[in-house]
């Protein structure tokens, strides 16, 4: 290991008829005809409120719950010392720009999570401006990386603290502090702001108000006089106020590279100081004969596994090196004041550096000549996975270079607890054709029981004449060691035919690692069939297939393995042997009807909503409002058309021109 410093009631109207006893069929038909209206009312009711409940939960609430610190103004005028705003806000100091100020001491309290409970602890620092580097920094922390333009914004908020509403007192004394929580023992937080000339002004913050629309405050001017006023200010300002020291860094995981500039030449996960499996970039001839650029190595009982490493390894580099991986945020920095980040901190966010549960170690060098020596290294260790304070799947993340401990959402680091098989690449035939001198097909050694059963035992070699140059296939002799009736030597033509076997040999896949305990009841010297690969750099690779049920086959390249194939694979294998040797159609289709065939677990759908079911919920309200509308439009149209009432209207009619002849 290297040292540690390496690296969320309807009223029908009321019409004005006599009053006759119904008959049971009348009475009937005006209460279904009520019934009828309440239930087509119903209706558009339910329509109107199944669109406007969504918008108020999910635009309004949130919309009003987070204030524009910049758009917000109110109609207050300045009094005693206070300062019109720009926008028509009124702001507690006078008026300072970043070259007046020298720095900002904070005092505030922030929610930290111990013990299972969640409790707030106060956190005392300050920013200050550097007079030799010329810039803004956080004292006690200069060797952290931070947004300078975040402090700048924060400072221009903290000399402004713009008011929200104030309560006037004659005197400070007629103010009771606790009823606003600036006594100490409500935990109230401050910050001061000083200036280059020597003037201190502080804001003090106490209680949140009972709307929860902002939090009261107090001003002490540059003489030390508290001003006369309870000033309340926006949740907003409050959460500037109490934000952690933290939340100005970057909360950096992996630093972000760019891979037009770097080239990857390690990536390893470790468990424990142990290596889980290492990836390394492939030079040389190892990088002509395989599609893979790249190989992971493993140790299995003492016992280096090589593979070629998966796509899903190189999406992975992606992440790492071209977009970076960034935490929610920093949890603690090593002070300045520290030689080395302490072990009871890293203990208690989950981290023994003497056996951290997850570690990663990359490494990217520069692709240009002159700056060979320059290597780009990250170094990582993890926590095992936890909640946070809002119970959120998380891990902490001890990044050794920048010396901080970080947050990081669980989904966002899933890549360290994956399996061998997530970076090791499934398919096991990936030398390209124009590589190839040679392919020996060996099934002779199968039991019986297989071959009675349908496989076909053979022994065949495949010798390919290719032009180096333009990559192209010339010709395949096939040359029979073991199978009859074929002639020793037959030259075979349509080399479409071979081009399908070969399709063939590289969909072989492995699929999970094999246990221990069924590894150690095979026969290792005793393979049943073996495809034999010899390059035309001279190399050789022997790929070695062990049946241990009717369902899977043991795996091993050049002796090594930890996966399995499908048995039905090397059933399609072998018959595409034996009809490319007896001059049939090599067919590269796979039927997954074969009850043999292991069929894959249903994948779990994704997190989030998809496309589609965005399309499906805008359909929905579309019919929701839609259905609402005709509801409306037959409402009032019944309404307008509704016998009773006609025959209500022409009884008071007809009563009224009786009245009036007589």
């Amino acid at each position: 290991m290297k040292k540690d410093n390496e690296y969320k009631s309807f009223l029908d109207e009321g019409y004005d008829y006599s009053v006759e006893k119904p008959s049971e069929k009348t009475g009937n038909k005006k209460k279904s005809s009520v019934i009828s209206r309440q239930t087509k009312l119903i209706i558009v009711l339910a329509a109107f409120l199944a669109v406007v409940i969504p918008i108020y939960i999910f635009v309004l609430i949130p919309k009003l719950s987070t204030e524009d610190p910049q758009t917000n103004s109110n109609t207050l005028e300045p009094h005693n010392g206070e300062v019109l705003l720009q926008g028509g806000s009124i702001g507690m100091m006078p008026m300072l720009s970043e070259n007046d100020i020298d720095r900002v001491d904070i005092k505030n309290k922030v929610p930290v999570k111990e013990d299972g409970s969640v409790v707030d602890k106060y956190e005392e620092w300050a920013m200050f401006f550097d007079s030799k580097s010329k810039l803004w920094g956080i004292e006690n922390y200069t060797g952290i990386s931070y947004d300078t333009s975040s402090l700048i914004t924060i400072l221009g908020y903290f000399t402004q603290m713009k008011v929200q509403d104030r309560i006037e007192f004659n005197s400070v004394d007629e103010i009771t502090m606790s009823a606003y929580g600036f006594d100490e023992a409500s935990m109230p937080t401050k910050y001061t702001v000083t200036t280059r000339d020597g003037k201190k002004y502080t804001v003090t913050m106490g209680n949140q108000i009972p709307t929860a629309t902002g939090y009261y405050a107090y001003y002490t001017d540059a003489e030390g006089k508290m001003r006369p006023t309870v000033y309340i200010i926006s949740n907003y300002y409050a959460s500037l106020i109490n934000g952690s020291v933290y939340s100005l860094m970057a909360p950096t995981i992996t630093q972000l590279l760019d891979q037009r500039d770097y080239v990857p030449k390690k990536f390893a996960i470790y468990k424990g100081l142990e290596p889980y499996f290492e990836i390394k970039k492939l030079e040389g001839d190892a990088l002509n004969e395989t599609a893979k650029t790249s190989h992971l190595y493993t140790k299995i009982n003492g016992v280096i596994h090589e593979y070629d490493a998966s796509a899903d390894y190189s999406n992975l580099l992606y992440e790492v090196l071209q977009k970076g991986i960034t935490g929610s945020k920093v949890v603690y920095a090593k002070p300045d004041s520290l030689e080395d980040m302490p072990e009871d901190i890293l203990l208690k966010y989950g981290i023994d550096k003497k056996n951290p549960y997850r570690q990663l170690l990359f490494e990217a060098k520069t692709m240009f000549a002159s700056n060979e020596s320059h290597m780009a290294e990250q170094w990582v260790m993890f926590s095992e996975k936890t909640t946070n304070v809002s119970d959120n799947e998380i891990y902490y993340a001890w990044n050794v270079a920048y010396n901080i401990i970080v947050e990081v959402r669980a989904e966002a680091v899933e890549f360290i607890e994956h399996n061998l098989s997530f970076y090791y690449e499934s398919y096991i035939f990936l030398t390209p054709f124009y590589s190839v001198d040679s392919i020996t097909i060996d099934s002779t050694k199968l039991p019986a029981e297989y071959v009675s059963s349908g496989l076909s035992a053979l022994k065949e070699t495949f010798k390919l004449k290719v032009d180096t140059v333009n990559k192209l296939l010339d010709d395949v002799i096939v040359e029979s060691l073991g199978t009859s009736p074929i002639s020793p030597t037959k030259k075979i033509t349509g080399l479409k035919n071979f081009s399908n076997y070969y399709k063939v040999l590289l969909s072989i896949s492995t699929q999970v690692e094999v246990p221990e305990d069924i590894i150690s009841k095979i026969d290792l010297t005793k393979p049943h069939i073996t495809i034999t690969v010899k390059t035309l750099g001279g190399n050789t690779r022997v790929l070695n297939f062990y049946l241990y049920n009717s369902r899977h086959a043991y795996y091993t390249l050049d002796g090594l393995g930890v996966s399995y194939v499908r048995y039905t694979d090397l059933v399609r294998l072998l018959n595409a042997t034996e009809n490319l040797i007896e001059g049939k159609v090599v067919t590269t289709e796979y039927s997954t009807d074969d009850p043999n065939v292991d069929v894959p677990q249903t994948e779990p759908k994704p997190n989030g909503i998809s496309s589609t079911e965005i399309i499906l919920i805008v359909v929905l309200v579309a019919v929701i409002l839609v259905g609402g509308a005709i509801a409306a439009f037959v409402l009032i149209k019944s309404k307008k058309n509704d016998p009773e009432k006609k025959t209500a209207t022409a009884k008071k009619s007809e009563t009224n021109n009786k009245n009036k002849k007589k």
